[in-house]
């Protein structure tokens, strides 16, 4: 199987530090600092640039993470009327409630998958737990 362009990466930074041990080290810190300029060695112009788009970019997230976080919200209250409104209640005749794992959603893109996973282990457990309870009624 061919190796991946991490994995390639990752053996040649292992043979440059057995190779060139601290020598090596000390060069790459210094080529990543290069890319980095403070906003003190820039002149006014281009500071006031960075500034403006890191507003922007800064406001651009916070309204992301805003809409998300309300997008959660309604779907929890959606979920809470759906709830009472189906309500299953036991032979002692209190209401069964069932827990769903909904992982936070800080991330919004990078727990998906996750989300969704749970989400289709509860309903099958759900499923299997309906069943039972059948059986033990007939």
């Amino acid at each position: 199987m061919a190796k991946t362009k991490a994995q390639r990466m990752h053996e040649y930074r292992e043979r440059k530090k057995a190779k060139l041990g601290n020598r090596w080290l000390k060069a790459e810190r210094e080529r990543v600092k290069s890319y980095y300029v403070p906003l003190s060695k820039q002149d006014s112009n281009t500071r006031k640039r960075t500034r403006e788009g890191n507003k922007q970019r800064q406001a651009r997230f916070r309204a992301k993470r805003k809409v998300v976080e309300q997008a959660h919200i309604e779907i929890q209250n959606d979920n809470e009327q759906e709830h009472r409104e189906d309500m299953v209640t036991s032979t002692t005749g209190t209401p069964l409630t069932v827990k769903l794992p909904f992982p936070t959603t800080s991330r919004s893109t990078s727990g998906t998958k996750r989300k969704f996973r749970a989400l289709a282990k509860s309903y099958r457990r759900i499923e299997t737990l309906q069943d039972k309870m059948e059986d033990l009624k007939n």
